[in-house]
């Protein structure tokens, strides 16, 4: 058995594997990967990876849509020095390519300890609603109460305004990398046939979009994958009316968390804040990058963070 294979038997013998970790995620989010297994004495964990050349270079990175990957711990209740063993095995593994990058769950927070990190917000959903709600920021809630006398949200069966309306919001954002239409439809059409999420679109009276949301889910947590506000409805409220109506989502489907997936952009970071989730600095898995790509990537304004 190769450690694909037992990477996908893994899989299915564990009701709680994360979403993203999912073989049949990958097989939608890339044409072709494949598992590095990592064994100490009495552990082990596996790395499913991607890889693809640019400029002469390779890169060994989180694919699109897919927010965390990384380290998938054949037991759970491995103790933080055993994780951070297997952790470093896998560093050492990704030093193969000229640069790497996957984005370990917010729940590997503290166990592993890393020199790159990013950070979101998870919202613990295991309360009432109202409870929640009383935790938002002031400022957040006139917004919603302007966007609730405006707007009604529907669940909307296509994903097309949804990728209209991301790369509008895009458009705002230099630099930022756009996910192909071709991997958004294959995802979606996953998404439908599983049952792994729902997009939703925020319209005012006239049938305008203001704003589109992805909401995905997993046995655990509820997570925004995706979405975007129109430029010219920026000031409706229609992107907190739709996470406020995901968190309702997760909390009806009695989800642990609501995960925002952070923001590297400092303006975005801050909007998520204000729901009054608990800011998370998750580990990265990387190896060191090679020092004339650096030099490129950053040349162009592309560098990882």
């Amino acid at each position: 058995m190769t450690s694909k294979e037992e990477y996908i038997l893994h899989c299915k013998q564990d009701d709680k594997a994360p979403l993203f970790h999912q073989p049949f995620w990958w097989d939608a989010v890339v044409d072709e990967w494949n598992v590095e297994k990592l064994k100490t004495e009495n552990a082990i964990a596996y790395l499913p990876y991607a890889s693809y050349k640019k400029w002469g270079f390779s890169f060994s990175r989180n694919p699109y849509l897919t927010p965390y990957s990384g380290l998938l711990f054949a037991d759970s209740n491995y103790t933080p020095e055993i994780k951070q063993a297997l952790f470093t095995q896998a560093q050492r593994f990704l030093q193969q390519f000229d640069i790497s990058q996957y984005d370990l769950l917010p729940k590997h927070a503290g166990a592993i300890q890393s020199d790159k990190k990013k950070t979101t917000y998870l919202l613990h959903t295991g309360k009432t609603f109202d409870e929640i709600k009383a935790n938002f920021k002031s400022s957040l809630k006139r917004q919603l109460k302007k966007a609730e006398s405006n707007l009604s949200i529907k669940e909307d069966d296509s994903f097309k305004n949804l990728y209209s309306i991301y790369l509008n919001s895009l458009s705002r954002q230099k630099s930022a990398e756009i996910v192909p239409k071709k991997t958004v439809e294959q995802v979606w059409t996953l998404c439908k046939t599983k049952g792994l999420g729902k997009i939703f679109i925020a319209q005012d009276e006239h049938s305008n979009t203001h704003a589109a949301i992805w909401y995905v889910k997993d046995s655990n947590c509820g997570y925004y994958l995706l979405g975007g506000s129109a430029t010219e409805y920026l000031g409706s409220g229609a992107m907190g009316f739709l996470l406020e109506h995901c968190i309702k989502q997760a909390i009806q489907e009695d989800k642990q968390y609501f995960d925002f997936e952070g923001s590297e952009v400092p303006g975005v970071a801050r909007f998520f804040a204000g729901f009054g989730g608990t800011k998370i600095d998750y580990p990265i898995l990387s190896a060191k990058t090679n020092p004339k790509l650096k030099a490129l990537l950053k040349l162009k304004g592309l560098l990882m963070k």
